[in-house]
């Protein structure tokens, strides 16, 4: 009897020892839902592309940014885009590809004056995430660009302006000792 209870008796102190570090980095453990949003003011002149260069920075946003050194997982759970305005009244196409690092989400076609009128959300591909989301836990920012192009008319204006907005949703876990 007495040398079945040892071992039982230590498999029962293992499997304690166990869960209670589980319970203690779950305490230990802080969860910060935060949301970002990108600003683009894109210039469009006939005959050129869209082209534009954002780099983000997870220390710009106040939720995250008491965690940023103890950061342990980041996680984009949504992205999404809406063109907010658009200084045309001439009907014009547009096709926009963002590109958050390496990995490229569209090309997405626009009736940019509709659209805009329709505040219309442009969600990007939630399975391509993943990458975007590991380059923010290494290096904290994350490079984002807006490419494209558009259908003004050689005889419009010299130049219009669209106005892009995107947004991030991140779920960050971070240790707060």
């Amino acid at each position: 009897m007495k040398k079945t209870m040892k071992p039982l008796l230590l498999a029962i102190a293992l499997f304690t020892t166990l869960i209670s570090c589980d319970k203690i980095e779950e305490a230990t453990t802080v969860k910060v839902d935060g949301s970002d949003v990108i600003d683009f003011t894109v210039s469009l002149s006939p005959g050129q592309s869209i082209d534009e260069t954002i780099t983000y920075n997870l220390s710009d946003n106040t939720e995250i940014n008491d965690y940023l050194d103890k950061v342990k997982n980041v996680q984009i759970i949504e992205a999404y885009y809406v063109l907010t305005s658009f200084s045309s009244t001439t009907q014009t196409t547009g096709s926009i590809t963002f590109t958050l690092d390496d990995d490229a989400f569209g090309p997405f076609e626009h009736n940019l004056i509709e659209d805009v009128n329709n505040a219309k959300k442009t969600t990007l591909d939630i399975g391509k995430l993943n990458a975007a989301s590991s380059e923010l836990l290494n290096s904290k920012k994350l490079s984002v660009s807006v490419k494209g192009s558009h259908s003004i008319p050689a005889s419009g204006s010299a130049s219009e302006q669209l106005g892009i907005t995107l947004y991030l949703k991140i779920n960050i876990s971070a240790s707060p000792l």
